[in-house]
């Protein structure tokens, strides 16, 4: 994308809208091509960026719950048909069994 920007009167919203890419990211890659030379413009097919080196590999970090291993997590409703009003709490893992109840409820 940044090799055909560079190209003698080639329109950069044009081009990037013909790619379904918003030109601000475009404009951004030129910049960052013409002050840090990111953006491999020799590279075969899509443009390859050095910044990705800089980087490093990908490192999996273990996933952060709200709610401890000790606590259940519990699913919260307010249920109305007609003059019935009701506030339910439902242990989460047995969420199936609650939408059972509720549509027999509710029906």
């Amino acid at each position: 994308m940044v090799a055909a920007c560079l190209k003698p009167g080639a329109s950069i919203s044009a081009l990037a809208l013909s790619q379904g890419m918003n030109p601000n990211v475009v404009h951004r890659w030129l910049r960052e091509y013409e002050r840090q030379g990111l953006h491999d413009v020799n590279a075969m097919g899509a443009s390859q960026s050095k910044a990705s080196a800089l980087v490093g590999e990908f490192v999996p970090l273990p996933l952060l719950t709200t709610a401890s291993k000790n606590k259940t997590t519990t699913i919260e409703v307010e249920l109305r048909k007609g003059d019935l009003y009701l506030n339910v709490r439902w242990p989460a893992d047995l969420s199936a069994e609650f939408a059972t109840w509720a549509a027999a409820l509710l029906r």
